[in-house]
C-alpha cells in the first residue's frame, strides 16, 4: 500500500509513548489540543484501564529548534509518518482533544483514502473554527455572549465595569471580524508561555481557524463536554454533515478542564466503553 505522505521524519519526534499495552492489540494515537504539549494527556492515559499502548504526538516547535507546522494539513502529514511508522497496518484508533481532534479528523480522512482501516475515529470537544459555522449558530453563541458578559458588568464596581466593557468589546469585535474572516481569532493561552510554547499556540490558533473539515466517510465518536459554560459546542452544528455516522456522549467536565482532576476520570471511563468493543487482537 502506498501512503500519501510526501515528507520524511523529521528529526524532533512528535510520537510519545505514554503508557504500554496488549503487543497483540491496535495502539491508541492521541493528539493534544492548542498548545501542543502532551502533558494534559497523561493523566487520561493514567486513568485508562484498555490494555491499549497510548501515544500522543507534541507539536513541531515545542523544542525551540523545528518550526511550528502552520496547517492542520502540515501537521496531519507530519504525525501520519509517525503513525505508520509505529504501526504500519490498520486499524487504526485515533483520538484528539480540541484543536487535536482536527486533525485526527484529518489523519482518518486521509488513512481512509488510502485504504486503511479505522477502528474508531474520537473527538474530544473538537469543534470547527467559527468562520465555518451556519451563521445561524454564529448569531445564536454571539447572543449567548453578550448576555454573559451583561450579566457580569451588572455585578461590577463602575470602576471594574468600564475596564472589563473596553477589555471584552475589543474581543467581541475581534469575534465578529474574525467571523467575516477579516481578523486573526485572539485565543489566550491560560498562563504566560515561554517563547517556544507561545509561537507554537499563536501557530496553531492560525492553523484551526483557517481548516475546513471535508467528509470522512465512516463514523465518528464525539465526546462532549457536559459543562458548556456560556456558550455550548454543539456537536451536530459541527459535524453531523461532515461523517456518515455521529455518536455523541456526555462526560463530565469543560472544555479546558474535561482533561483534568476530577473529570478526566469520567472521561477515561467513556472512552474505555467506546473502546472496548471495537478492540480485536491483530496479527503483528
Amino acid at each position: 500500500m502506498t501512503w500519501p505522505i510526501a515528507r520524511p521524519l523529521p528529526s524532533f519526534t512528535c510520537a510519545v509513548q505514554l503508557r504500554k499495552g496488549r503487543e497483540d492489540l491496535p495502539a491508541l494515537f492521541i493528539f493534544p489540543g492548542l498548545g501542543g504539549t502532551v502533558d494534559a494527556l497523561t493523566e487520561l492515559s493514567r486513568s485508562m484501564d484498555t490494555p491499549v499502548k497510548v501515544y500522543a504526538f507534541q507539536s513541531l516547535g515545542i523544542d525551540g529548534e523545528t518550526r511550528p507546522n502552520p496547517k492542520i494539513e502540515d501537521m496531519a502529514e507530519h504525525y501520519l509518518v509517525e503513525v505508520v511508522r509505529l504501526q504500519p497496518e490498520g486499524p487504526y484508533f485515533l483520538c484528539g482533544h480540541s484543536l487535536g481532534g482536527l486533525v485526527a479528523f484529518e489523519i482518518a480522512t486521509r488513512l481512509r483514502a488510502a485504504g486503511a482501516e479505522i477502528g474508531a475515529l474520537i473527538l474530544l470537544d473538537s469543534p470547527i473554527d467559527q468562520a465555518f459555522w451556519p451563521w445561524s449558530y454564529f448569531l445564536f453563541v454571539l447572543w449567548l455572549r453578550l448576555r454573559h458578559h451583561l450579566s457580569v458588568i451588572i455585578s461590577l464596581s463602575p470602576g471594574k465595569a468600564a475596564a472589563y466593557v473596553v477589555r471584552r468589546s475589543r474581543m467581541l469585535v475581534n469575534v465578529v471580524l474574525a467571523r467575516l474572516r477579516l481578523a486573526k481569532p485572539m485565543i489566550a493561552a491560560e498562563r504566560k508561555l515561554p517563547p517556544a510554547l507561545q509561537a507554537v499556540w499563536d501557530q496553531e490558533v492560525v492553523a484551526g481557524s483557517n481548516y475546513c473539515p471535508g467528509f470522512y466517510p465512516g463514523k465518528m465518536i464525539f465526546l462532549a463536554a457536559d459543562t458548556p459554560g456560556w456558550a455550548p459546542l454543539d456537536p451536530d452544528v459541527f459535524w453531523r454533515a461532515r461523517v456518515e455516522e455521529l455518536e455523541v456522549h456526555l462526560v463530565p467536565g469543560g472544555h479546558r478542564t474535561m482533561l483534568d482532576q476530577p473529570h478526566v476520570a469520567g472521561v477515561a471511563l467513556t472512552l474505555n466503553d467506546c473502546l472496548r468493543p471495537l478492540l480485536r487482537p491483530v496479527s503483528n
